[in-house]
């Protein structure tokens, strides 16, 4: 039974990948697998394509959909897509059974023809948990996947849906589309198995515990920790149970720092566009001697996330989450983010991350959004004073951004880590074990870093805790 969403998870790493590469046939590409009908379940790929680019988009989903069983047969990519299912069910495992979760369970269980069994979250759950353990289910999988991958395997729909216009493809086009692309797939040798990625690349990240120069605080007024580290850095910690959380992450964390985009000139639109692309570029940069895509393959399978925001008006922030177990991880990212030579992307992956992004941009200037889109941004504006700036920036500028644009922009984003306030909540350790952790990635020789602070340099700008202002 649950076959096929592993094997959608390995199909929509590889469509991702496929989308950050150069001239990409999509923008972005990805799987879902369910019920079709009451006893039917299917496997859907939904790409979005530039104008023009819909029979190219078609090929390179039903490549993607041939290489099927050689990521099952990958056992790095088996391992991630299996840990992905295993963290969704152990989260439901143990939540707490919500008022109408049997009416739900009853829906389910009647709308799959009595195929699930009828006994609340946490058995399914349970039972869940089982099969993705299980010794059969990676032969399941691949036999699923050759299926999948056979021309004309299984049901086989393809559905074009595209706004009126002159570079519309009519349906004749379509249908030729369509046949060129099985042809296609019938013709291309299976793809072989990818090498095996060498050793942790979060290895490179990781450091010794410290064991003295932190000392801890409690704040009862608001519930939380207050660390402060040997090197002068103040962190904020608040215990939380993860279950509380909607996102299920057993840990989060949220940084700030103020001035945003509103800083900038109104005429700096390079600028402007080299801090758009800068979570992009994050992603693709080399960490140790792990290419970015090595890394985010490792992000993924250990459920670690860190993104930086850059689309605020009047600050720029960063966040980041982990799965249970994955706090040092997490600290040793966010570290990692601010350090001078975190961007180490080259002229050519800046190129393709410029362009990756002007492609979408041109895209959205085809189609603006409409009037009530930009009524309610102007509302938000109203209401709270700030909000992500989705802004107007021209495909070509986004195009032009450069490695040393990129470099630029990290500096002036992540260069001063002493500008920045974080606030970590969830499920953590005790305090010695926290503190620990938190000294090795935070204190050191972090210098003046401010994590959290009970004196907001601008009383303007604070943010009332509990009585105390961050």
């Amino acid at each position: 039974m649950y076959k096929r969403q592993v094997y959608a998870s390995l199909l929509d790493r590889a469509l991702d990948e496929v989308a950050r590469g150069d001239d990409a046939p999509f923008f972005s590409a990805g799987v879902a697998a369910g019920p079709l009908a009451t006893k039917t379940r299917c496997t859907a790929i939904t790409a979005r394509v530039a104008a023009g680019g819909a029979a190219r988009g078609l090929r390179a989903v039903v490549a993607a959909r041939r290489a099927g069983p050689a990521l099952v047969d990958d056992d790095a990519a088996w391992r991630r897509g299996v840990a992905c299912w295993v963290r969704v069910f152990e989260r439901r495992r143990d939540d707490r059974e919500a008022p109408d979760a049997l009416a739900d369970d009853a829906a389910r269980h009647f709308l799959n023809g009595g195929r699930q069994p009828l006994a609340g979250a946490r058995a399914e759950a349970a039972l869940a948990l089982a099969a993705l353990r299980g010794p059969a289910l990676r032969g399941a999988a691949r036999a699923l996947a050759a299926r999948l991958a056979a021309p004309g395997g299984g049901l086989s729909v393809a559905v074009l849906q595209q706004p009126a216009g002159a570079d519309a493809l009519s349906d004749d086009a379509w249908a030729a589309a369509v046949r060129a692309a099985d042809r296609d797939a019938r013709a291309a040798p299976p793809s072989p198995p990818r090498a095996p990625a060498a050793g942790d690349p979060f290895a490179a990240l990781l450091r010794p515990r410290a064991r003295a120069g932190w000392a801890a605080r409690q704040l009862a007024a608001v519930g939380a920790t207050e660390f402060a580290l040997g090197s002068g850095v103040v962190v904020c910690c608040r215990r939380m149970d993860p279950r509380a959380s909607d996102g299920g992450a057993a840990v989060s964390a949220q940084g700030f720092a103020v001035g945003g985009l509103a800083d900038l000139d109104d005429g700096d639109v390079a600028g402007r566009a080299a801090l758009a692309l800068l979570d992009d570029a994050l992603l693709e940069s080399r960490v140790g001697a792990a290419t970015g895509a090595a890394f985010r393959d490792a992000c993924r399978e250990r459920d670690v996330r860190v993104n930086v925001q850059t689309k605020h008006a009047r600050h720029r922030g960063i966040g980041g989450s982990c799965g249970a177990g994955g706090l040092e991880r997490l600290l040793a990212l966010l570290r990692a983010r601010f350090e001078p030579g975190a961007l180490s992307v080259d002229d050519g992956a800046a190129r393709r991350v410029a362009a990756r992004r002007g492609r979408v941009a041109a895209d959205g200037e085809r189609f603006p959004d409409p009037p009530e889109a930009r009524f309610a941004d102007a509302v938000r504006v109203a209401l709270y004073g700030d909000l992500a700036v989705h802004g107007d920036l021209p495909a070509a500028a986004l195009a032009a951004v450069s490695g040393a644009d990129l470099r630029a922009a990290h500096a002036r984003c992540l260069g001063d880590f002493r500008k920045w306030t974080f606030v970590l909540v969830g499920d953590l350790p005790g305090d010695e074990a926290l503190g620990g952790l938190l000294e090795a990635y935070l204190g050191g020789d972090a210098g003046a870093c401010l994590l959290y602070t009970s004196d907001a340099a601008d009383e303007g700008l604070g943010v009332d805790l509990g009585g105390r202002r961050i």
